[in-house]
């Protein structure tokens, strides 16, 4: 099952195996995920790593951290609350 982290700062999606884009752009679109130029990587919504770890920022222009979670659980993710950030 994928698993995401969630804390008031991002989301931590893992073991979520081999998506396709139009899955991936879906759920971007639901978290209303947009690009920050001194995150991500130039046009993309979201940051990933090789080993199968991607992150997404909150900001003031995508969904809540409620929000996220809800649409997190119903995309078929094990959701967890993270610490909240020092």
């Amino acid at each position: 099952m994928p698993k995401a982290e969630v804390s008031g700062m991002r989301i931590v999606l893992s073991d979520y195996g081999h998506p396709s884009s139009e899955w991936w752009d879906a759920l971007l679109n639901k978290l209303k995920s947009h690009h920050i130029p001194s995150l991500y990587q130039h046009g993309k919504r979201m940051w990933a790593d090789p080993f199968g770890t991607a992150m997404i920022y909150f900001t003031s222009d995508t969904v809540s951290v409620a929000e996220a979670v809800e649409i997190l659980k119903q995309t078929g993710f094990d959701v967890h609350r993270a610490m909240p950030e020092p």
